[in-house]
């Protein structure tokens, strides 16, 4: 994603007339999303530009993937990133193989980085402009 794009992630519930209410799954509202007919309504309508489906591993395969390391990668360095992995639930160890995909993903922690700094500049003059309100309010 970059400035010109952004990124939106829906889910639809589907209610019974009964009240009692199913998620649909992912690939099956990608799929019809990205249907010739809604997918060119969708494009010229509202610039969509790709629809993806969002999914999760199965506990049995994130097992899996987890259990041994990649091709490549030494299983203590494996073990080593699964032991340090911030946050287990949510994120998983991937490994970055040559300089170009090392290279890209320091360019868009750079970019989250001066995505950060820029928010906190913005609540920073929030605040200054809140004090100067109080300030002239007392």
């Amino acid at each position: 994603i970059n400035n010109s794009t952004t990124e939106i992630v829906i889910y639809v519930l589907l209610r019974s007339p009964t009240g009692a209410t199913q998620r649909i799954p992912a690939t099956d509202l990608a799929s019809v999303l990205t249907s010739p007919n809604i997918a060119n309504q969708l494009k010229s309508g509202m610039f969509v530009t790709n629809v993806i489906s969002k999914v999760a591993f199965t506990s049995s395969q994130l097992s899996l993937y987890l259990d041994k390391p990649p091709v490549g990668i030494s299983p203590v360095l494996w073990e080593q990133a699964k032991q340090e992995n911030p946050d287990p639930v949510k994120l998983i160890p991937v490994p970055l193989v040559g300089f170009k995909a090392i290279s890209e993903r320091l360019r868009l922690q750079k970019e989250q980085s001066e995505a950060h700094f820029a928010r906190v500049e913005l609540i920073g003059k929030e605040v200054e402009d809140i004090r100067a309100v109080q300030a002239n309010t007392l």
